[in-house]
């Protein structure tokens, strides 16, 4: 089994599982650098992160299919968590497609060599949160994420390749 930095050794958690679900706080702090377009919400989880998306006045697909077997016929743009324990994965399929994408990763990631070795290939653009907001478990709201987060982009053509909120 993977290790996944936020069950890993913790008694009584989600122990194994990417079930850790977006807040509305991570996608209404960069409303502003969503486009304003059709986005496909790729990891369905509970349908919460589509949701918050929808409130804030976007047009949101969803799929609960797997997400490897139906990233080809998806052209919109991917706001997502996508699951921790698969980002390299994740990201090797995002490499070859031409979707504009915002994903909500651990910043220790971004120095992962197999992850970094995948990023380097995308231009990529990181957008570093002003909050240290924790995920939704098991329908409870957790106090904060154990490592700072921060979104990883592709065609935003943000104004520098490095944004602080």
């Amino acid at each position: 089994m993977p290790y996944n930095m936020f069950t890993q050794g913790k008694k009584g958690s989600n122990q194994g599982s990417d079930e850790y679900f977006t807040p509305r706080i991570y996608w209404e702090s960069i409303k502003e650098l969503i486009p304003n377009e059709t986005l496909w919400e790729a990891f369905y989880g509970d349908g919460s992160s589509a949701q918050h998306l929808r409130d804030l006045g976007f047009n949101v697909l969803e799929d609960t299919g797997d997400f490897f077997k139906v990233a080809s016929k998806h052209k919109e743009t991917i706001v997502s968590n996508a699951p921790f324990s698969k980002l390299y994965e994740v990201l090797k399929t995002l490499v070859d497609m031409p979707n504009k994408f915002i994903l909500i990763i651990p910043i220790p990631k971004l120095a992962h060599r197999k992850v970094y070795s995948i990023m380097k290939k995308m231009n990529i653009q990181v957008i570093i949160p002003n909050h240290y907001t924790g995920f939704v478990v098991n329908s409870i709201q957790t106090r904060c994420p154990p490592v700072y987060m921060c979104y990883i982009t592709r065609g935003l053509e943000l104004d520098r390749d490095l944004v602080y909120l």
